[in-house]
Parts: C-alpha cells; sequence; structure tokens
C-alpha cells in the first residue's frame, strides 16, 4: 500500500480562529458586541443615551432600576432632575423676592433717599392708613406708581438666570417672581380689609398684627408676608398677647 506523504494538495487547516473572533468582537460584528453610546447634557444633567434599542446585556434589575448600560442617568431621570431643580428654582426665587421687598423696605421706603418712594410710601400709604385706622371697608391704593423701582433688581436677576440655567429654569423663576409679587400685594391689601375671608387663619390673623405694628411703629416689621426676613435684620417685634373671646378664640379685627 502506497502512502503519498505529499499534503500540499489536501485543504489547508484554518489558522487563527481565536484572533479572527477577537478582531470581529472589536469591531462589533458580534450581537453582544457593545454598543456605542452618546452623551447629551439636559439642564446640567449629563444624560447617556444608547444609540440603538436592544440594550448591552438586557438585566431585569437594571431595567427596574431605572439604570442603563452606559451606567449613567436614564432619561426618566433626567425628566424627574428637571423637575427637581424647577421646584427648586421656584422656592429660591419667591425667598428672593421676599427678602428684596424686606430690605428695599427697610432702606428706602422710609427714609427720604429716593423723593419719590419716601413721599408715597410714607405719606401715602401710612397716611390713608394711620395708627388709629388700620382697617377700611375698601382698599386704598397709593402706591402702585412707585412698585416699579422692584424691577431694578428683579430684571438683572432673570436675564442673569436665563444666560446661566437656560429655558427651563427661567420659566420656573418667572412664574416664582411673579407670584411672589402678586401674593405680597395681595395679602397686603387682604390685611386693611374689613371682613376679608382670610380672618378665619391664625396665621393670616398673626401676619396682620405683625403688619400693623409697622404702621404703629415704622422701623419695626418691614416684611409683607415672611416676617422671619426680620428676626435676620434685627426689627422684629412680636404682637401684644391679647385677651380672647369667651369661646377661646382670638378676637376678631375690627
Amino acid at each position: 500500500m502506497r502512502v503519498d506523504f505529499n499534503t500540499s494538495h489536501r485543504a489547508k487547516p484554518r489558522h487563527g480562529l481565536h484572533e479572527l473572533a477577537r478582531k470581529n468582537q472589536q469591531h462589533g460584528s458580534f450581537n453582544e458586541s457593545p454598543k456605542r453610546a452618546r452623551r447629551r447634557p439636559i439642564a446640567g444633567i449629563e444624560i447617556c443615551t444608547l444609540a440603538k434599542r436592544k440594550p448591552l446585556a438586557p438585566n431585569a434589575n437594571d431595567e427596574r432600576a431605572g439604570k442603563n448600560p452606559c451606567g449613567r442617568i436614564t432619561l426618566i431621570g433626567g425628566r424627574t432632575m428637571i423637575i427637581l431643580q424647577c421646584v427648586a428654582m421656584f422656592a429660591a426665587t419667591y425667598y428672593f423676592a421676599a427678602i428684596v421687598q424686606t430690605v428695599l423696605h427697610r432702606i428706602f421706603w422710609h427714609h427720604d433717599r429716593i423723593r419719590s418712594v419716601y413721599e408715597t410710601h410714607a405719606k401715602g400709604h401710612h397716611g390713608k392708613y394711620p395708627p388709629h385706622r388700620l382697617i377700611a371697608d375698601e382698599w386704598l391704593d397709593s402706591e402702585q406708581h412707585v412698585m416699579w423701582y422692584y424691577a431694578i433688581p428683579f430684571v438683572p436677576t432673570a436675564l442673569a438666570v436665563a444666560w446661566f440655567f437656560g429655558p427651563w429654569l427661567f420659566l420656573s423663576h418667572a412664574a416664582a417672581m411673579s407670584f411672589a409679587i402678586w401674593w405680597h400685594i395681595y395679602l397686603h391689601k387682604q390685611y386693611h380689609l374689613r371682613g376679608s375671608s382670610w380672618e378665619r387663619f391664625s396665621w393670616f390673623r398673626k401676619k396682620g398684627e405683625l403688619h400693623f405694628i409697622h404702621h404703629r411703629e415704622v422701623h419695626k416689621n418691614y416684611a409683607i408676608v415672611e416676617y422671619w426676613i426680620d428676626i435676620f435684620l434685627g426689627t422684629r417685634k412680636e404682637p401684644i398677647q391679647r385677651a380672647t373671646d369667651n369661646d377661646g378664640a382670638a378676637p376678631r379685627r375690627v
């Protein structure tokens, strides 16, 4: 029997299979290869989304936890953070407006630094509501034209928020500023109205009494709504505890 030792005509074995598999895996030829991710900033948060729909190595626990393969916040988490940031901006803007109102009231409204503001407030509003007549049947307006002075600090602040924080937080800032201005003006009117529907609330009666102290002593209680600010300014004065009615409730304002 003749044995042919010439192997040149035989099929050559497939060499380098492991090397080929490694190269294919690096170039993304296999289904389990990692997918490229792109980053997209949303309101200061770096969101990582996948270019393809199928996640890498799906995991039920990761899906329930709201995670993605890139290990960053998902789009749903990003929206949640935007909402939280808008809520924080709303609260910060409201208290910023309350602090500005109190500080400007102390610096300008009762000192002859801006003549029109001083005369309108000290002689106008306090003149129409003297200490012996703090409540009337209707609101006696006297300060509407000087309210525009608040635009001096508010407008640059709004422009800075729009420039540095983007449209969503700017909208939250604008909404909070509008609410703060309206709320301060509205409550101020209710303090001086006889038979206000808010009198059934103890917090409203307490704020009204604090405001009336300001009319009696103009260098006390400069705030309109947030009287805790006067504590830091050293201008807070508490109302004198008055006797209660027979049913134990505080007497109504007259």
